[in-house]
């Protein structure tokens, strides 16, 4: 089975049926088909033109998102302190039976990663 032009002639379709932002997930998973594949891929995006790099943000951090390559920069909730706030505030509730509406917020985490490349313009290597 010849994986790179396997990928090559599947991409090669997304292509012809009017696709430019084709993604490509693999993993850390050092396998020579997973290798070929991405090599059939990248070949296929550049013999049309169609630029390699690209840029995903994911969200929630779940474990896939550092098993990928490049591994998923993501936006990480904290739900189990978000849990425990929740529940602090509900007790609080229940004992003082107040009818006071609050509203609580816990702030999200970017963690960077892999999967975001810098774009420079001319303008921003000028400064």
């Amino acid at each position: 089975m010849n994986n790179a032009d396997s990928v090559f002639q599947a991409v090669n379709y997304l292509i012809g049926r009017g696709y430019h932002q084709i993604g490509y997930l693999k993993g850390e998973v050092r396998i020579q088909n997973f290798k070929y594949r991405a090599e059939g891929y990248e070949r296929a995006l550049k013999m049309k033109g169609i630029p390699v790099d690209i840029s995903i943000i994911g969200f929630d951090d779940i474990v896939f998102c550092s098993v990928f390559t490049p591994a998923l920069t993501t936006v990480r909730v904290f739900k189990k302190e978000l849990g425990q706030l929740a529940v602090r505030h509900l007790v609080k509730l229940i004992k003082k039976k107040s009818e006071i509406k609050v509203r609580m917020q816990i702030c999200n985490e970017l963690v960077e990663r892999g999967s975001v490349a810098s774009i420079k313009s001319d303008k921003t290597e000028a400064k």
